[in-house]
């Protein structure tokens, strides 16, 4: 059952959007606070574990790992580091459902939001990778940017 206090809905979702596409000074605060309290992810995320993405593609990672973090932070919960440890657990996890899941990219999708309490914070993630929008996405970029997200959406849930 979905706790309603910690949903975040694409009201707060967009909201965030707004707000991250003004100016890039404010883009470069946010990023300097999220690697300041979510050091092991923002490490994780620029890692050699993602140098087979393009540029684009890596800077677009970023970009949705910076909203997925600002948006669980305007939900009630538990200040929470998460460790190396945990990221490379949710990561292996969220690896085996998608390689498990028979068909084409938006079929493997589709396990990820049955019953899933963030549905619209994962759809903002799907959204983000529609090739028609984003031109840049490879099908190889485009399963590795969801598989990290939805690993980070998991670690960043309520502790």
């Amino acid at each position: 059952m979905t706790n309603q206090n910690n949903f975040i809905s694409e009201e707060v979702i967009e909201k965030i959007l707004l707000e991250m596409e003004g100016e890039a000074s404010k883009f470069e605060e946010h990023l300097k606070k999220f690697e300041e309290e979510q050091g092991a992810i923002y490490n994780w995320l620029i890692s050699d574990s993602f140098e087979i993405l393009i540029k684009e593609e890596q800077a677009h990672l970023i970009y949705m790992a910076l909203v997925i973090w600002r948006a669980t932070s305007t939900i009630d919960k538990k200040y929470y580091q998460v460790s190396p440890e945990e990221i490379e657990k949710q990561d292996e996890e969220v690896w085996a459902v998608f390689l498990e899941t028979k068909g084409k990219f938006r079929d493997k999708l589709t396990v990820f939001f049955e019953g899933y309490d963030q549905e619209d914070l994962l759809a903002f993630v799907e959204d983000a990778l529609e090739i028609e929008e984003e031109d840049f996405l490879t099908p190889v970029g485009r399963e590795i940017i969801f598989v990290s997200m939805k690993a980070l959406i998991d670690l960043l849930k309520v502790k």
